[in-house]
């Protein structure tokens, strides 16, 4: 699921009996939280990255990895922003 305002937000849902730790990449970089990528407190077995500041260079392939010791899964998200082009108006007097 993704929303798209002001904010880009991923929701993975994680069905696990153990711990499972995620880890987030955009292209092949692991992410860490800063100024723009949150990684919000998990809720009912939600893992959220939520990406700050979305603009063009947002665009690539998101990688969420669930490895909780016995398994490990993958879930790739391919964002694509399209962007408008503005129209100016000139006045001249």
């Amino acid at each position: 699921m993704i929303f798209i305002t002001l904010q880009t937000e991923f929701i993975v849902i994680v069905s696990s009996p153990v711990p499972t730790p995620i880890k987030w990449f955009k292209g092949d970089q692991l992410i860490m939280e800063n100024s723009q990528y949150r990684m919000p407190d998990r809720m009912a077995g939600n893992r959220r990255l939520v990406i700050n500041k979305f603009k063009q260079k947002s665009q690539d392939k998101y990688q969420c990895v669930a490895d909780n010791g016995v398994d490990t899964k993958k879930l790739f998200f391919y964002l694509k922003v399209k962007t408008k082009k503005s129209k100016f108006i000139f006045s001249f007097k």
